[in-house]
């Protein structure tokens, strides 16, 4: 695709040119648009369009000044000049300034410019070829350097004979390697495959343009979402990356409104001892996983730890994100994951294997809500685990977080009351931990927010049995354990189930399982 800048001082021009045809069809691609050629100019040294499409009388900086000044910096940019029946002169003016073009706005058609850009198309392909080759072979060189560069598998005379050829000396220097990450905000609920990639390459530039400005040294590779660099000076002070850093955060908020985050090692005086500590590289980019916009990871601030995901957490998230679901709080809910994400950052936890942990709750959780989730309506809820597995920033993990409990929460809603199932397993849930204690109908009613008469109502219409009966059959299970297991006394045995006396602990268990308490023990032996 050739890059295709658009400049004019009327909104409607621009938005009437980028819409008469597809671009795309013909191998252009607009990568951005002004109202003037000052900023068009600026615009144009970040971007390095290939086509720019300029009007002649704008505010500021006019169309001839642009073409003039596109010429001194690049003559291989092709310009298309706008013009109207009465500019003829200035028309003439843009081709002595060897502008390639010019095309009337009162007379533009689809045809004439699409017949205009097949012309520039053909004159790019000519001139392009000619310097393809040699340009590729030296970006496959260099991007091929930074590979065995990064890589602990390829052998230090590989590096030194890959510096040797690029003509970077190993040592002497001041060396470091950089990263910028464009994650946070270039994902494919924000943008297509196209506009990222665009975006990536676009900064690349602005990158590859700030450095050659500086004298760095350097080698740079764009990849997925994320723009890798060996940087090397004969002195490198932390001041110099704080303002590279800064200069690239404020260029891409400003050209694309999108943020960065990034990572640099210590600044060492030999390129190979940066390479033996690689490792923290790796790892601190992992770490951005975390953080904030416009953030930047130095090794003053990232200390990994290697703490494991299951020794740093307990069930308790699951169980506090459960209740506070069945109790429809949204506020308690946000707060639970935000300290969830939180502890995840704290601990350092490598980011798929916090991605793994969040997967299997969000697992769980279906499993636990599995009865109102209709088929019809629940399948995108059954999709969330994956895609917490595919996030590449902990705010798009969040927010699949949020959107998943809103989801259940709606079901939830939707079933209302008479999702019997549901509330039966919750009080028999309880009972199951709780069933030492004194429960009461009047307390479980409370619990799931039903009348007590309605709530006994759907236990024998679910269980088949009444509610105390329930919970003594249960406490009964229990006493028979201890009876197998230990060798407590009956008088121990009943205060530990949750009867309260022994008389009526010996009728029930006598009615439940069919013999007394001394029979069930003495057949045991």
């Amino acid at each position: 695709m050739y890059k295709v800048l658009i400049v004019d001082d009327e909104m409607i021009v621009r938005i009437g040119l980028k819409s008469m045809i597809d671009w795309n069809a013909y191998e252009f691609e607009i990568i951005g648009e002004s109202g003037n050629g000052e900023d068009a100019f600026n615009k144009f040294l970040t971007l390095k369009p290939d086509l720019v499409i300029t009007d002649i009388k704008m505010p500021k900086k006019d169309g001839l000044w642009l073409t003039r000044k596109i010429k001194e910096t690049n003559k291989d940019t092709q310009v298309i000049v706008l013009t109207c029946y009465d500019e003829f002169d200035y028309a003439r003016e843009a081709l002595k300034f060897q502008a390639s073009d010019y095309i009337l706005k009162a007379e533009l058609e689809e045809d004439d410019l699409v017949a205009t850009l097949k012309r520039i198309k053909e004159k790019l392909d000519r001139e392009g070829k000619k310097e393809e080759s040699h340009i590729q072979v030296d970006i496959k060189k260099e991007e091929l350097a930074l590979g065995r560069f990064l890589s602990i598998e390829k052998s230090e005379e590989d590096v030194i004979k890959d510096f040797s050829n690029l003509n970077i000396p190993i040592e002497g220097w001041n060396y470091c390697c950089f990263q910028l990450d464009f994650s946070i905000s270039l994902h494919e609920g924000a943008y297509s495959q196209e506009q990222i990639k665009s975006m990536i390459l676009a900064c690349h530039e602005l990158m590859i343009n700030k450095l050659e400005e500086e004298k760095w040294i350097y080698l740079i590779k764009p990849f997925g979402n994320s723009i890798t660099c060996f940087l090397a000076k004969e002195k490198i002070h932390e001041r110099d990356i704080k303002l590279l850093f800064e200069f690239i955060k404020k260029s891409v908020e400003q050209y694309f409104n999108i943020a960065v985050t990034g990572v640099c090692t210590d600044i060492y005086s030999k390129a190979l001892v940066l390479r033996a500590e690689i490792d923290w590289f790796y790892k601190a980019i992992d770490y951005l996983f975390y953080c904030n916009p416009g953030e930047m990871i130095t090794s003053k601030v990232y200390h990994p730890k290697g703490k494991n995901v299951r020794t740093a957490f307990s069930q308790e998230y699951k169980k506090d994100w459960i209740h506070s679901i069945e109790e429809s709080d949204l506020e308690k809910i946000d707060e639970i994951l935000l300290k969830l994400i939180n502890e995840l950052k704290t601990n350092n936890i490598p980011s798929m294997d916090g991605k793994l942990y969040i997967s299997h709750m969000l697992g769980d959780i279906i499993e636990r809500f599995e009865f109102c989730l209709a088929q019809d309506e629940g399948e995108k809820i059954y999709e969330h685990p994956k895609y917490s597995l595919n996030t590449n920033h902990m705010s798009s993990l969040l927010q699949i977080m949020r959107d998943f409990s809103k989801e259940i929460l709606e079901r939830l809603e939707v079933s209302g009351t008479e999702n019997s199932v549901y509330l039966i397993q919750k009080v028999k849930d309880y009972i199951d931990e709780h069933y030492q204690e004194k429960i009461t109908l009047e307390d479980m009613a409370d619990y799931v927010g039903l009348s007590k008469y309605y709530l006994s109502y759907l236990f024998k219409k679910e269980e088949g049995t009444n509610f105390v009966s329930y919970i003594n059959k249960k406490r009964i299970e229990k006493a028979k354990e201890y009876l197998r297991d230990t060798n407590n006394t009956v008088s121990q045995i009943y205060d530990l189930v949750g009867f309260s006396d022994q008389q009526y602990f010996s009728k029930t268990f006598k009615k439940i399982v069919g013999m007394t308490v001394t029979e069930y023990r003495r057949n045991l032996k």
